[in-house]
């Protein structure tokens, strides 16, 4: 800013934090503009597409080596045995409820405090983490919201072609098609589960992005201010502005979609299984 609510050339808002070029986003971290780093998909898709050849590699090396085979099977024993499973569902719940405090409660703690935890942003699945683009790049802030709360459902609708593919191509030359059936239908919701308790608090974080606002003095002398969305700089809260009454109508509606409906389900899902967790009954629904 150069004083006396004048921006610098390229910058605009309340703040000046809002990049007027194309394909633009303020990066706080240096105090200016950056290009939108969109090169970085390729690179990711890259990533994604390495692991699933090394997967498949790896399915097929174990296949035709009886002792690899052997080798993968005694970990996988190991690891059940110590519950592996659970103490990493305990380590990134512990994460999700360290990150949502501020964004959703307003929770505040000490930096001394929150460093020590660091490391748990290697379990932070929001997509603008994932991808290493900033939210900004993606548009307006209707568009933000749509886009992290519909990935998720994206990537699931992924997983699921990927194991359709290998019930038809793999197991259903073991076994017969109703067991192909029923293992896909098993790997599918175990899939959708864990997609959407890793993703809830993310998801839940960008949704509430559209109404976490900060007010500015318009006038010390009559003591008024003026509230804008802290997510975009462009949209005013208070007041008549239309394209905030959009992004207000687009938070109810994923609000009621995400942070409220999705826990139901898992409650729901919860008390179902309820009877065969008490006489320690294994279904494919308590596995999941």
């Amino acid at each position: 800013c150069q004083g006396d609510n004048i921006c610098a050339k390229g910058y605009a808002g309340v703040r000046c934090e809002i990049c007027t070029g194309d394909s633009k986003y303020f990066k706080q971290s240096d105090g200016e503009c950056a290009s939108c780093p969109f090169s970085r998909f390729g690179s990711i898709t890259g990533i994604l597409a390495s692991c699933i050849l090394c997967m498949l590699i790896g399915k097929l090396v174990s296949n035709r080596l009886p002792k690899i085979k052997f080798l993968l099977h005694c970990i996988s024993t190991y690891l059940t045995s110590v519950s592996f499973q659970a103490k990493i569902k305990i380590i990134i719940s512990f994460f999700q409820v360290i990150t949502t405090l501020e964004p959703i409660y307003g929770v505040r703690m000490h930096s001394a405090f929150t460093s020590w935890f660091d490391f748990l942003q290697i379990f932070n699945f929001g997509l603008a983490e994932a991808l290493g683009i900033p939210n900004s790049c993606y548009g307006s802030m209707t568009r933000r919201l749509s886009i992290n709360a519909g990935w998720p459902y994206a990537l699931v609708l992924l997983l699921f072609g990927g194991i359709f593919l290998h019930a038809i191509i793999i197991d259903m030359r073991k076994i017969g098609r109703k067991d192909a059936l029923a293992k896909f239908l098993s790997r599918s919701l175990y899939v959708t589960i864990i997609v959407f308790y890793l993703v809830l608090p993310s998801v839940s974080r960008s949704i509430f992005d559209a109404i976490t606002c900060q007010s500015f003095a318009s006038s010390d002398a009559d003591n008024e201010s003026q509230s804008y969305l802290r997510s975009d700089w462009n949209l005013q809260c208070d007041g008549n502005d239309p394209s905030y009454a959009k992004v207000n109508i687009f938070f109810w509606v994923l609000f009621t979609a995400w942070p409220l409906s999705v826990p139901l389900v898992f409650l729901g899902l919860l008390l179902f299984i309820r009877p065969s967790v008490r006489i320690n009954r294994i279904t494919p629904l308590a596995e999941a």
